[in-house]
């Protein structure tokens, strides 16, 4: 079951809502994202067109779209999804469901986190507001871990406020070993095309699987999202999450690569909803349960703490780290869980031995099953063939 919300009419929306919205300060909020991008117009195939204009400190909307540098040619169906933060700029791009008219993709995308204050009042980031603290108002320390047994309070109130939270030695040495083998396991039944794993190229050629979508298939691997060590860390969430168990991505395994050169195995920073249904996933949480110890030599993952409330353009980071990211460092048994709106990464190791290999388990929203069919959002960053695109030839 999917939650309901209002459809939005494209010419309604432009004429009578979003002037309110610009009105209580939300078009204020988006210049600081959009100053600098030029003006950007959604289109309909009927012809209906709307251009968002930065300008003196706000967004001014005209009629039409000769004034915009970024021309976007959109359903109706889809505009509203965009309106009511269910649809995302790349989940729209990257399978097709808009037609650029006019401009660069780069550039509409990088207007994602202004549309998204200008329809919701979304803030949109910056370093210098995020101000995290501790119980006693002390700066947060965004490095520390926990024990599984460390004070409850200081734990959930460290998730709230840096929106992840590392947990040493959940497992132990046998579970883990029970875990890897069916991780083998898993890797060895995956066949590339068959809709349950992804894959990438190495620059030597090779074809390497990166990604098991579902592996509860296997014996070691069902049931994680019962384990009373697990569902105690996703109670140190205020929110009412269930396990994620019928999208067809219940259980991940990822295996890291080195020079891995094509497909979706290295992640530059991004949000889990970034392919859409934030308003229906979020706040999701993302457990990783590390089978080999997290670093940058076998593949790391780095947080930028405090970063879940805020709109972050795609590509913000494309090529340097935001200051004050964290790279977590953890061993086998170790447990991360994070919040899908934080702004993480997942870079290619830097090493050449052992690679990182992990589980990824979901707790998620009730009633959050995606609102336009999909098994799952992230089936945008896939063909209709069920091959990645990122891992095309």
């Amino acid at each position: 079951m999917t939650r309901s919300f209002p459809t939005h009419d494209f010419t309604e929306f432009h004429t009578r809502e979003l002037p309110g919205r610009l009105a209580a300060g939300n078009g204020r909020r988006a210049f600081t994202a959009a100053r600098g991008l030029g003006a950007i117009a959604f289109r309909t195939p009927r012809g209906e067109a709307f251009t968002y204009v930065p300008t003196d400190g706000d967004i001014e909307i005209r009629p039409g779209d000769a004034d915009a540098a970024v021309v976007v040619e959109i359903e109706p169906d889809d505009f509203s999804a965009l309106a009511n933060d269910l649809a995302s700029g790349p989940g729209l791009l990257f399978p097709g469901r808009i037609r650029l008219l006019r401009g660069e993709s780069g550039r509409f995308l990088a207007w994602e986190c202004g549309w998204r204050a200008l329809y919701h009042g979304t803030p949109v980031f910056d370093p210098d507001l995020v101000d995290l603290r501790d119980r006693s108002g002390r700066p947060l320390d965004t490095g520390r871990s926990f024990a599984l047994d460390d004070d409850r309070d200081e734990m959930a109130h460290f998730l709230a406020e840096a929106g992840f939270l590392h947990v040493r030695s959940v497992f132990d040495a046998d579970e883990v070993a029970r875990f890897r083998a069916g991780a083998a396991a898993a890797r060895a039944a995956a066949v590339e095309g068959d809709g349950n794993s992804w894959w990438g190229v190495t620059a030597a050629g090779e074809k390497v699987l990166t990604r098991v979508l579902d592996a509860t298939f296997r014996p070691e691997l069902r049931g994680l999202e019962a384990d009373p060590r697990l569902t105690s860390l996703i109670g140190l969430s205020p929110a009412e999450l269930e396990p994620d168990m019928d999208t067809g991505e219940a259980v991940n395994v990822l295996f890291k690569h080195p020079d891995l050169v094509e497909g979706l195995g290295n992640l530059p920073w991004h949000r889990d909803c970034g392919m859409g249904g934030h308003a229906l996933r979020c706040p999701t949480i993302n457990l990783s349960i590390f089978l080999t110890p997290l670093d940058p030599e076998r593949g790391g993952l780095w947080m930028l703490p405090g970063s879940a409330p805020y709109a972050i353009s795609m590509g913000r980071y494309a090529d340097h780290d935001p200051d004050g990211a964290v790279a977590v460092e953890a061993g086998a048994g170790d447990v991360t869980l994070h919040y899908g709106d934080t702004l993480h990464a997942a870079h290619a190791p830097t090493g050449r031995g052992e690679m990182r290999e992990s589980l990824i388990v979901t707790w998620r929203p009730p009633d959050s099953d995606p609102h336009d069919g999909q098994a799952h959002y992230n089936d945008a960053l896939k063909a209709d063939d069920g091959v990645p695109i990122a891992g095309r030839a």
